[in-house]
Order: C-alpha cells, then sequence, then structure tokens
C-alpha cells in the first residue's frame, strides 16, 4: 500500500469494518502530517498521523495500552494497545538535546495503561526556549495495516476530543 494511500479526507471513506478513535493525547491545535518540519514525519516514515501544536502541559494515554517504548530523554513514546494498534507520540523536534530536563515521565516501560493516565508532564515555556518546534507527532506505526485514517484537524482538549479515527 503506498504510504499516503491511506489518509482519508473528505466524506470519501474506503470500505471499513469499524472506526476505532484515538482521543487526543493532549490539549492543542491538531494539523496535518505534512506541516512537520522533519521529513520522517512527511514521508510518513513513522506511519500515517497528525500534529498537534501543544497548549497544555502533560501527555496521557489516548487508549487502553502498554507502554512498549519510551527514551530517558522522553521525545518517544511507544504504546500498542489490545486491539493492535502501535502509536508513536514524538515530543518536540530534537527534544533530546534537552537530556530530560523539563519533563517528569509518569510511566515506566512495560506498564499498563488505561485511557486518560498521565503519561508525561512537560514544561512548554521551557520547550519553547530551547526547541526549534515543540510540535507534537502522533502516528499510527502500523497504519499500513488500516483501511484507513481520518484526522480531525481543529482544537483539542486531552481525552475529550478525538485527533483521529482509525478505519479497520
Amino acid at each position: 500500500m503506498d504510504l499516503f494511500g491511506n489518509l482519508c479526507v473528505g466524506s470519501e471513506l474506503p470500505p471499513h469494518k469499524k472506526k476505532i478513535p484515538i482521543s487526543a493525547p493532549l490539549n492543542g491545535r491538531v494539523k496535518p502530517l505534512d506541516e512537520h518540519p522533519h521529513f520522517r514525519f512527511k514521508l510518513r516514515l513513522m506511519g500515517e498521523g497528525v500534529l498537534v501544536e501543544p497548549s497544555g502541559y502533560q501527555i496521557v494515554a489516548p487508549l487502553d495500552c502498554i507502554v512498549e517504548h519510551f527514551n530517558p530523554t522522553c521525545e518517544q513514546i511507544r504504546l500498542k494497545s489490545k486491539a493492535g494498534i502501535r502509536l508513536v507520540i514524538q515530543v518536540g523536534i530534537n527534544a533530546e538535546k534537552m537530556m530530560g530536563e523539563g519533563f517528569k515521565p509518569r510511566i515506566k516501560v512495560g506498564q499498563i495503561v488505561k485511557a486518560g493516565t498521565t503519561i508525561l508532564e512537560f514544561d512548554l515555556p521551557k520547550m519553547k526556549r530551547q526547541l526549534d518546534s515543540t510540535v507534537f507527532a502522533v502516528t499510527v506505526m502500523n497504519s499500513d495495516k488500516l483501511k484507513g485514517v481520518v484526522p480531525n484537524y481543529r482544537q483539542v482538549r486531552a481525552m475529550e476530543d478525538e485527533i483521529m479515527n482509525l478505519l479497520v
């Protein structure tokens, strides 16, 4: 399947059996992944998804899942749901340069978390001072296995709004 083939924008949706809603893991403005400054996201090398321009201070689990990966420098979190959905939350651009300063992890690798559980707290003003961009990418690593990804481009609140729906 073409890397760009499963992004669904508009009213035309491919045939699918069900829709899996992905709740917003943070407050902010949802934007197209094409606006990400880094090529690996523009080219969908980390899967299909969306950007979130943050307006809050924490990331919560967008669904019930297990924490598969969490860098010590807090710039990337990988989650896997019971249904096999593999989400990646990329924190800012080059956040590893902050060496974990300004971040408070609230979970550990291997931990099973419920939707809404706080995963990470972050200092947004510090990030704005030290990073080229504070944009967060939320992507589905195994989006090639889906019928489609329907983004919701708008202002969202964590766990109150959906950032995308996955068609399976």
